[in-house]
């Protein structure tokens, strides 16, 4: 339980599963994960597939970040990650990101319970 914008963390759930789905291994599985303690909840949302570029790593949660990088399917606007994480440091979380070719993808959200 915790104090938190329910439609808003709904949105942000959904934004990150739906990124796994269409930039992820297709049919591939897609491993979601919720673990809590007492201070906060954290979120995994993990994917195989083509890795995040790196030079887009540190720019992913940007706005408008990589609209012409023909190595992404599926390339939007560029505001999920960005209304991700503005959503996220709304509730006084954080969220990242790691990618590589040998693990997949994974974004991690956490969330104080406040």
């Amino acid at each position: 339980h915790g104090v938190w914008d329910r439609d808003r963390l709904s949105q942000v759930v959904a934004n990150l599963i739906g990124n796994a789905i269409t930039h992820g291994l297709a049919g591939g599985p897609i491993d979601v994960q919720v673990e809590g303690d007492a201070d906060g909840v954290t979120l995994k949302v993990h994917n195989q597939g083509s890795p995040i570029p790196t030079t887009l790593l540190p720019i992913v949660f940007d706005p408008f970040r990589g609209q012409s990088n023909p190595t992404r399917k599926g390339e939007g606007l560029g505001l999920g990650l960005y209304i991700c994480r503005e959503m996220v440091r709304a509730h006084g979380g954080d969220i990242s990101v790691k990618s590589s070719e040998g693990t997949g993808t994974e974004f991690k959200v956490w969330v104080p319970r406040r």
